[in-house]
């Protein structure tokens, strides 16, 4: 049987188990007969005898043969359907699950199996919403000054979106060149982008540009980083 959702009905007066078939649910019934379901989509898998006329065992297999059977789910009776039996297991699309319906004891009566696939629901698409860093730089100068890297996303955001940054040394060192830091940037809702700071050192040596990178990680707010690193020239101007 193949639908996502259906019912059908059998008996089992006068079934028998097969040579080598296992005991269900962990009893030995006697009187089995055998269903086989093959899912069309990936998703849960929940089957009942609910309906059924006497203490039903029910069991879920993957296996092209009684001997090489490997179970997959088994119940004897289930909250809600008294003497009934419910399995639920995850499916997979295009796989055939064999099914077996069998009496407690050796019981029997008149079958109704009931199944139900539920499709996985289909992962989240990948967000929209990035956010990058730009590259900076600035003369060297002779005192103190300040590098602004600018962290924007590529679209408003109807929420905070917050991420955390840090520096790392290049040719440009901490602490003579610049001081290192690191902690989160935020960008407020409606807005596109903030700014981070940082501190570079000036001197009067003469000496070739000097570079270090501030990276980005952890974006929360449903961002996703699209430039993280970026990097920071400081221009000698000696």
């Amino acid at each position: 049987v193949g639908p996502a959702s259906a019912s059908t009905t059998g008996t089992t007066i006068d079934a028998t188990k097969e040579v080598g078939e296992p005991n269900h649910a962990g009893n030995s019934g006697g009187r089995s007969i055998w269903y086989r379901i093959t899912p069309a989509s990936n998703g849960t898998v929940t089957i009942d005898t609910a309906g059924s006329n006497f203490d039903t065992l029910l069991a879920a297999y993957t296996g092209s043969s009684v001997s090489l059977l490997t179970q997959v789910a088994a119940n004897d009776d289930t909250t809600g359907l008294g003497l009934q039996s419910r399995v639920q297991f995850a499916g997979t699309a295009g796989v055939t699950y064999n099914i077996a319906v069998d009496g407690y004891g050796g019981a029997s009566g008149a079958v109704t199996l009931n199944w139900v696939v539920a499709a996985a629901p289909p992962p989240p698409p990948p967000s929209s919403l990035s956010v990058s860093i730009a590259d900076a730089s600035i003369l060297e100068g002779r005192k103190k000054q300040t590098m602004s890297f600018t962290v924007s996303l590529s679209s408003v955001s109807a929420v905070k979106v917050t991420v955390s940054y840090a520096t790392a040394n290049g040719t440009a060192v901490s602490p003579s060149d610049y001081t290192a830091k690191s902690g989160t940037v935020s960008i407020n809702a409606g807005a596109t982008s903030a700014v981070v700071k940082i501190s570079i050192i000036g001197d009067r040596v003469k000496e070739p540009d000097e570079t270090f990178t501030v990276t980005l990680t952890n974006p929360t707010g449903g961002a996703v980083l699209a430039r993280a690193i970026a990097t920071g020239t400081i221009r000698n101007d000696d």
